[in-house]
């Protein structure tokens, strides 16, 4: 009986997802359904999610009824079935939710986004991975903060390691004359004159290279944004830019459980 209840609410899902087979009239009924059903911004995500603001027609009074509002949340690309172990892992994910009523909130300090940006450096384009926190400032003053650069680009790697970067042993009874070489035409080798096994930190070279104009970060590619307030889970959701689809927007793609 079970498969048989979440077989219906597959069905559900399904049916009240059509697809680009439908004719679509601009401006017409069908295009402000899709249009209705879009979920375009995070906060609305939030709002749903927290079922302060539900979908026309959807009734959430019974049990499944709340079921199904939350699973319509989800990229239903990842379904195939009522036994589908991607669906059951759904199913359990969102009775964690509504067991423990949880309430996703801009101040909570339990999300973070990633942002895959591209920047410039030195003319040409280069990726440049950023985390971004919330921070709380002052009592009900919030704001992101980069908590996290990475790249290849700030790894500042030389071309070679090699001894023959070096600085004598000598040089300190002639003022160390080398320093004014190596910060100028051994400038790209500069890590071979850090202590052994020394690299620097991605995050503050970041900072460093932003501070001195080397590095400007262009636009953001991709974006995505991870929550850690479900027990025992860890859930991503991702933008889907789906014209002819009520399943379109900002949709949980990802979610797995951690230990708590």
């Amino acid at each position: 009986m079970k498969n048989i209840r979440w077989g219906f609410i597959l069905l559900a899902l399904t049916l009240s997802c059509p697809l680009g087979q439908a004719q679509v009239i601009p401006g017409g009924e069908l295009d402000g359904i899709f249009y209705k059903s879009r979920v375009a911004l995070v906060d609305e995500f939030m709002d749903l999610f927290n079922f302060t603001e539900l979908r026309a027609g959807e009734d959430t009074s019974s049990l499944d009824g709340k079921r199904l509002h939350l699973l319509n949340l989800f990229n239903k690309e990842r379904f195939q079935s009522a036994k589908d172990t991607a669906f059951l892992q759904a199913l359990s994910f969102v009775d964690r939710v509504l067991e423990d009523s949880v309430h996703l909130t801009i101040a909570d300090s339990s999300w973070l986004s990633r942002a895959h940006c591209v920047g410039k450096y030195e003319g040409r384009d280069v990726p440049v991975y950023l985390t971004l926190k919330i921070q709380e400032w002052e009592p009900e003053l919030y704001s992101w903060i980069i908590s996290k650069a990475e790249g290849e680009v700030l790894t500042l790697a030389p071309p070679v390691y090699s001894r023959r970067f070096s600085i004598d042993p000598v040089e300190h009874d002639i003022r160390f004359m080398a320093l004014s070489r190596i910060t100028s035409s051994d400038r790209k080798a500069i890590l071979n004159y850090a202590p052994a096994g020394w690299r620097p930190d991605e995050t503050s070279v970041f900072f460093s290279l932003v501070h001195e104009g080397a590095l400007t970060l262009e636009y953001v590619e991709t974006l995505e944004f991870e929550f850690g307030q479900v027990p025992g889970y860890v859930f991503t959701i991702r933008y889907f830019d789906r014209e002819e689809s009520t399943n379109s927007g900002w949709l949980i793609d990802e979610w797995k459980e951690v230990d708590l």
